[in-house]
């Protein structure tokens, strides 16, 4: 910001030289003249401007949070290059803001992606996806084990807005291949599903989707880029939710798209009409987050195995879904395309939704949450959280029952998580 005048210069002007009037010829006196001191603006005008931004010599190691939601453009030229997205140019923070910018290359960077577009959550990204994707009259071919949001997207606004859905089992690539037909522009599958922790074969579904013409996405938000590398296996779009392992600690709410450029400009466009841009704050705390992204997905994906495992074996467990687990159908399909580990997310059943009150009463450092992905291990319920906007019906078709529980497992001691998983049963 350009400073202004605090009236501290001096009161007179520099000194001047020309002929006093009586002087002879070439007899020259200098002289000054007195001019009134610069008026010094006043308490309210100095409360707006005295604040500028600090002259920083050393760079700060963490990057800074720049909140400022405008930006000055002092000539058209740098407007225009501001709209047109050019780099290190801003106008307004409903279309880029250095924090959100930075954010988005990271994760290109971390996806190998060519261009990224952050927003203001997980929802957000998926649905400025369909929204520069897709017209009334487009087909979408989605998994039945999806986020219950993200289903009733699909069965609500946009087929409300003539956009149809038809579903099909994520662990049967054969099943997308026989829901393609000539209008489908998009298939929309999960690395590891939510809440029942399928496994999707990307690269057979690139196959299935790419030979329909269909753009192939893949939310990624609970394996993080840390684990899968959906966009190597042949996925056209990554979609994160920032919120879960990115941000990692229940304090941001951010979603991305990642994918080729071209594409992602058609995306930035419908996020910022829509206005779902991601904050310079969460695009900051996502960023703090992901330091560490590397150590918490190890650290998470090794203690929910511990966990997965000791459950399995537990009286009062009926089932454990867990493709880190050796018995699990997808084990095989885990270890090929996450040699990483399966995650830190599991989901088993008890026996009805009673039992599930009482372990959740019983769990003393285990707490209830309905989100996910937090250093801290906690649990939820879908019936009454992710998926309450299926009706019984289709919670039922999807295996969702009212006995099912989801767990994400945080860093803490695995024998400590155990313990406190233990109380809980034991009340069951």
């Amino acid at each position: 910001m350009r400073p202004i005048s605090s009236g501290r210069q001096s009161k007179q002007s520099p000194i001047t030289e020309r002929p006093a009037a009586d002087a002879a010829i070439g007899d020259v006196r200098p002289y000054t003249v007195a001019m009134p001191a610069p008026e010094e603006p006043s308490f309210d005008t100095r409360c707006v401007h005295e604040s500028a931004a600090p002259d920083v010599r050393t760079p700060p190691l963490a990057p800074p949070l720049y909140l400022s939601s405008v930006y000055e453009t002092p000539s058209p030229d740098l407007v225009e290059r501001a709209m047109d997205h050019e780099r290190g140019y801003y106008l307004y923070a409903r279309t880029a803001s250095p924090n959100v910018v930075a954010l988005e290359d990271a994760l290109a960077a971390l996806e190998h992606g060519e261009a990224a577009v952050a927003t203001a959550s997980g929802m957000a990204a998926i649905s400025s996806l369909v929204l520069a994707l897709l017209a009334q009259g487009d087909h979408v071919v989605a998994a039945s084990d999806l986020y219950g949001t993200t289903t009733t997207l699909l069965s609500g606004p946009l087929a409300a807005h003539g956009i149809t859905t038809s579903l099909a089992d994520v662990s049967d690539p054969a099943s997308f291949r026989d829901a393609m037909r000539p209008p489908t522009k998009l298939v929309l599958v999960e690395t590891v599903s939510n809440p029942l922790m399928r496994v999707a074969d990307i690269a057979a579904l690139a196959e299935v989707a790419h030979a329909g013409g269909a753009v192939l996405a893949v939310d990624a938000s609970f394996t993080s880029p840390a684990l899968s590398q959906a966009l190597a296996q042949g996925a056209d779009v990554v979609l994160h939710s920032a919120t879960k392992y990115l941000g990692g600690h229940s304090d941001v709410t951010a979603g991305v798209v990642v994918g080729p450029a071209p594409l992602l400009e058609t995306v930035r466009s419908a996020r910022n009409v829509f206005g779902a841009v991601c904050s310079p704050l969460d695009a900051w705390l996502t960023l703090r987050g992901m330091k560490t992204l590397a150590l918490r997905m190890e650290r998470h994906t090794a203690n929910a195995l511990h966990v997965a495992g000791h459950l399995a074996g537990h009286p009062k467990v009926r089932r454990v879904y867990y493709a880190g687990l050796p018995s699990d159908p997808d084990h095989g399909c885990a270890r090929r395309l996450l040699p990483r580990g399966a995650g830190g997310m599991l989901s088993f059943e008890l026996a009805d939704r009673p039992a599930v009150g009482r372990f959740v009463a019983a769990l003393s450092m285990v707490r209830f949450a309905a989100s996910l992905a937090d250093v801290a291990t906690t649990v939820s319920h879908p019936a009454t959280t992710s998926h309450r906007g299926l009706s019984a019906d289709e919670r039922a078709h999807r295996g969702i029952g009212d006995g099912l529980v989801r767990l994400s497992v945080g860093i803490e001691a695995p024998d400590d998580i155990v313990r406190d998983l233990d109380q809980g049963l034991a009340a069951v």
